[in-house]
């Protein structure tokens, strides 16, 4: 997978910050995972709500994958001014498309 998998849209689109990509695929007995962080240079702060990155992946044939099939785990958003967490924010997969 390359790191260009994985684009800020939405909230993060005007960014000038790339992601932080690290990929590993699966094997017989683990699932793969993807590991990104995002940062915005937004100087004026982004709303807390709303789509901030867009990964795509080649799947196998036939594959039809829901959001339910996708898991996070070990999000934080921060607030980089203070350094601190943001209490009550999470990430979530809100939707997959097919095309």
């Amino acid at each position: 997978m390359s790191p260009s998998a994985v684009a800020l849209s939405g909230t993060f689109a005007g960014s000038t910050l790339a992601p932080q990509v690290v990929y590993t695929a699966a094997t017989a007995s683990a699932p793969g995972t993807l590991k990104v962080i995002l940062a915005s240079s937004e100087v004026s702060g982004l709303p807390l709500v709303g789509e901030m990155a867009t990964i795509t992946l080649q799947l196998a044939n036939g594959a039809v994958p829901t959001a339910n099939n996708f898991v996070v785990n070990g999000d934080s958003v921060f607030d980089a001014t203070l350094y601190a967490p943001i209490a009550g924010m999470n990430v979530v997969v809100a939707s997959v498309t097919l095309q």
